[in-house]
């Protein structure tokens, strides 16, 4: 079970930056070769990283599940040289930016199936997370439902919001409301969701706002997102918590599955005045499995 309640853009042109993979602990690393990196650096991010890559690999760290590379716009020359350049079994995958096209999907499939299969990597290992960054691409993530048996369907692990790039496409003019912060945040909550991806909400910009960043990212969870973009170490901790359930609700999932036999066998029951029914179970086996593979991180 996948579990990325925060993940952490780290720019690959700073070995500095790069540096800190280990002494940290979220449950994903997004090594950068986009944003992050001027034009002029990208060649230099790209030897990085797989130096990087190349010091972990000997030692004790579970890079095949923790590290991303954010590869340029996709179908751009620069991208095609981001995955010629880092592909190899010990990354988890690639995050695309600004996710407008289905069909560049497709083609972005292709190619990673043909460099896995030259590289002697298990076919469809290589995953990827779509990152929503505009009105048009927030168009086409719902249109991906329809795409269940495409291979590139099978390849995404979640949906990821970049508002700022968001904002930037919708107006020029600055902020944009809040109420659109919020239809933007449940539409992609949703349409990630409907397509059984997870959901991973936009960056919180002031890393020294611990306060806010609980407030927000509390409020992201209610949404249903699964975990949040971080761009400081600071946040890490902050965010992982607001991704936990609750005392009351661990408490109420002890219960459920003491009683798993009985709900299994008479459907409905009473426990103490409240009813529990098969969803109620699901609920909590669900949780059980949530709470298990964090403890396995």
């Amino acid at each position: 079970m996948a579990i990325y309640r925060s993940l952490i853009f780290i720019p690959s042109s700073s070995t500095k930056m790069l540096d800190k993979i280990g002494q940290i602990n979220p449950d994903g690393y997004i090594l950068d070769l986009e944003d992050s990196v001027p034009l002029e650096s990208k060649e230099i991010a790209r030897v990085n990283i797989n130096n990087k890559i190349k010091e972990l690999s000997g030692k004790d760290f579970p890079c095949s599940k923790k590290i991303f590379i954010r590869i340029n716009e996709m179908g751009s020359p620069a991208s095609e040289k981001d995955i010629e350049d880092t592909l190899q079994p010990y990354i988890c995958g690639y995050v695309i930016p600004k996710f407008e096209d289905i069909e560049k999907l497709k083609n972005l499939e292709k190619n990673l199936l043909k460099k896995e299969k030259s590289k002697g990597i298990l076919s469809g290992k290589i995953r990827t997370i779509l990152m929503v960054e505009s009105p048009a691409g927030l168009v086409e993530v719902l249109k991906i439902a329809n795409f269940r048996s495409e291979l590139f369907f099978k390849r995404i692990s979640a949906i990821a919001l970049g508002y700022e790039d968001y904002k930037s496409s919708m107006s020029s003019m600055g902020e944009l409301s809040e109420d659109m912060l919020d239809y933007v945040r449940k539409s992609t909550a949703t349409y990630a969701k409907a397509s059984s991806f997870l959901a991973i909400d936009t960056v919180y910009k002031n890393f020294k706002d611990s306060d806010g960043l609980k407030k927000d990212t509390l409020k992201a969870a209610g949404m249903g997102f699964d975990g949040r973009l971080a761009i400081h170490p600071l946040q890490i901790e902050v965010i992982n918590s607001c991704f936990m359930p609750s005392a009351e609700d661990i408490k109420k999932m002890g219960i459920i599955l003491s009683n798993k036999e009985r709900i299994e066998n008479e459907g409905a029951i009473n426990i103490d005045g409240v009813m529990y029914d098969p969803p109620h179970l699901k609920w909590a086996l669900d949780m059980e499995k949530y709470l298990n593979s964090i403890k396995d991180k």
